[in-house]
């Protein structure tokens, strides 16, 4: 599970955190691997929350990243797009699909274009 972007305050780094940490502590998936990909303002708050979840054993975190980095970490995982406040089309979900990885995204604007034009790996979170 990869989360790409800049981590700052109504991007939903926290419900991707709060994501991870439920499906590796309360659901049993203790081997998940989570990839975390970006800096921002939040980057220590983020640290801490993985901490104090117990799940830092399983999250990887690279801070600023590449884009080669970025397309190895996206290739064949799931991307959470975990941000509710996109102001337009996010480009990391068609880099996402490029790269071979499954998307996780809340019905934000234009998202829904990559389902109905067939990106077959498109879920949405409610």
């Amino acid at each position: 599970m990869a989360c790409p972007g800049r981590l700052v305050g109504g991007k939903g780094w926290e419900v991707f955190v709060d994501m991870a940490t439920e499906l590796i502590c309360t659901r049993g998936f203790e081997q998940f691997a989570v990839q975390i990909l970006g800096y921002g303002p939040d980057f220590d708050a983020m640290r801490a929350r993985i901490r104090s979840r117990g799940i830092a054993k399983s999250v990887r975190v690279y801070g600023h990243a590449d884009v080669q980095t970025i397309r190895s970490a996206l290739h064949d995982s799931v991307l959470v797009s975990r941000s509710r406040l996109p102001k337009g089309f996010q480009i990391t979900l068609l880099e996402a699909a490029a790269a071979g990885a499954q998307i996780v995204s809340f019905p934000v604007p234009k998202v829904h274009y990559l389902s109905s034009d067939g990106c077959p790996s498109v879920k949405f979170l409610i």
